[in-house]
C-alpha cells in the first residue's frame, strides 16, 4: 500500500494537504491504420486518432487512501465515422493498513471498441465492471502472504459481422492465494494457487473451472539485471455433468532484462493454456518476444523496438494461428518523466481456418509516460 502511496504523490500534478490531483493524457492511436478491420489484405486504410485527458482524485492518510480515476479516450477515424466510439474507464480504490494487515478493495467499469481478437471474427463493443479485495500480511517482512478475490462480469454488443459476441457474455469469479519469501535483499521466492470458475449467460453448457499452481522466483526491482520466472500446473475443465471436457498441462513464463550504459535488452517467453469463451475451445499459447533499445544524449532521446512471435493452438479443432509483430519507437523527452515520439507497429496473424489470418499496421505519434 505505501508503494501505491509513493506512486500517487508522485505523479500528482496538484497537491492540497492531504488531497492530490493528476492529469494526464491519453494517447493510445495518433496516426494512419494501414488495415482497420484487421482482415483480409492489403485491406482498408485510415487516419485513426484514439486519445483523451484523464484525470485521478486522490485523498492519502497515514494507513489509508482513496482514489477514484476517471480515462476517457475517443476513438475517431477521418473517413470512417460509423467506426468512432468513446472508450472509457472508471475505477475507485481504497487502502487501508491496520497493524500487519494491508486491506485493498478496488472497483473499475470499462467500455472498449476492440478490434478482431484471435477468438472472434467481429469488431465488438465490450463492457467490463470488476470488484477486487485483497489482504496482504506481512508485506515487509521475509515471509508474507497475500489472498485476492475478484469478480468479473463481461457483456458484448455484435458490430460487424462473425460468430455472435453476445455467447461470451459470462461472468468470472477468481481467487488466488501468493505465498512469498524473501531469499536476498530484494530477491523472492513465490508460490501462488488459483481458482477461476467462468459462468455464461446464454449457454450453460460452455461454463468452465480453472485451477492452478505455479512456484516462481523474481529478481531484484532495483538493479541493471532484473527479472522473473515461474513454473507450474494447469488445469481446465468444464462443469457440463455430463460429456464435458477435462484437460492438464504445465505452464510457465520467464522475464529478463538488463541495462549496460546506454543500451537496453529484454527477453520474455510464455506458457500457458487458456479456455476460449468464444469458440468453446482449450487452446495453448506460447509467445517468444525480444526487445531492445538505445539512450542518446544524457537519455533526451530514445530509439527501442521489439520483435515478438507467438503461436495459438486449439486442441478440439486442430486449428493453430501463428502471430508475428514488431514495432519500432523512437522517443524524445518533453518532461522529467514523459516523452513524445513516432512508432510504427506490424502485425500478421497466420491461421490454418479460412476467414481468421488478419493484418494490422499503423504509423503515427506516441506518448510515454515513466513512472
Amino acid at each position: 500500500m505505501e508503494r501505491e502511496k509513493i506512486k500517487i504523490q508522485n505523479e500528482a500534478l496538484w497537491q492540497k494537504g492531504s488531497l492530490y490531483v493528476r492529469i494526464f493524457p491519453i494517447v493510445k492511436t495518433l496516426g494512419y491504420d494501414f488495415n482497420i478491420f484487421s482482415l483480409g489484405s492489403p485491406g482498408e486504410g485510415d487516419w485513426v486518432f484514439d486519445g483523451g485527458l484523464g484525470g485521478r482524485l486522490s485523498l492519502l492518510r497515514p494507513g489509508f487512501y482513496l482514489s477514484s480515476t476517471f480515462s476517457p479516450h475517443y476513438l475517431i477515424f477521418l473517413h470512417h465515422p460509423q467506426e468512432n466510439f468513446l472508450n472509457r474507464e472508471i475505477t475507485g480504490e481504497i487502502g487501508l493498513r491496520i497493524w500487519k494487515f494491508n486491506f485493498y478493495f478496488s472497483y473499475s467499469d470499462s467500455k472498449e471498441k476492440a478490434r478482431p481478437s484471435f477468438e472472434l471474427g467481429p469488431r465488438v463493443a465490450s463492457r467490463r465492471k470488476t470488484h477486487l479485495f485483497s489482504v496482504d500480511i506481512s508485506p515487509e517482512h521475509p515471509l508474507s502472504l497475500e489472498v485476492v478475490g475478484r469478480r468479473d462480469e463481461y457483456s458484448y454488443i455484435q458490430i460487424s459481422g462473425g460468430l455472435p459476441a453476445f455467447s461470451a457474455d459470462r461472468t468470472e469469479y477468481t481467487y488466488i492465494l501468493r505465498l512469498r519469501r524473501r531469499i536476498f535483499s530484494a530477491t523472492r521466492l513465490v508460490f501462488s494457487m488459483g481458482y477461476r470458475r467462468s459462468l455464461f449467460k446464454w449457454n450453460e453448457e460452455r461454463n468452465a473451472l480453472h485451477q492452478w499452481g505455479e512456484v516462481g522466483i523474481i529478481f531484484p526491482e532495483i538493479s541493471r539485471v532484473k527479472g522473473s520466472f515461474s513454473l507450474g500446473f494447469k488445469q481446465l475443465s468444464s462443469l457440463k455433468k455430463e460429456g464435458g471436457f477435462r484437460f492438464q498441462g504445465l505452464k510457465g513464463r520467464g522475464n529478463l532484462s538488463v541495462e549496460l550504459g546506454t543500451l537496453l535488452f529484454s527477453l520474455s517467453y510464455n506458457l500457458d493454456w487458456i479456455y476460449s469463451v468464444f469458440v468453446a475451445d482449450v487452446v495453448r499459447v506460447k509467445n517468444l518476444r525480444a526487445g531492445g533499445g538505445m539512450k542518446l544524449v544524457r537519455d533526451n532521446f530514445r530509439l527501442q523496438g521489439w520483435y515478438s512471435r507467438g503461436e495459438l493452438l486449439f486442441l478440439f479443432s486442430s486449428r493453430i494461428d501463428e502471430v508475428r509483430n514488431y514495432g519500432v519507437q523512437f522517443l524524445f523527452r518533453v518532461s522529467p518523466k514523459g516523452f513524445l515520439g513516432v512508432q510504427y507497429f506490424w502485425l500478421r496473424a497466420t491461421s490454418s481456418v479460412g476467414g481468421w489470418s488478419r493484418l494490422i499496421k499503423t504509423i503515427g505519434g506516441v506518448v510515454v509516460y515513466e513512472i
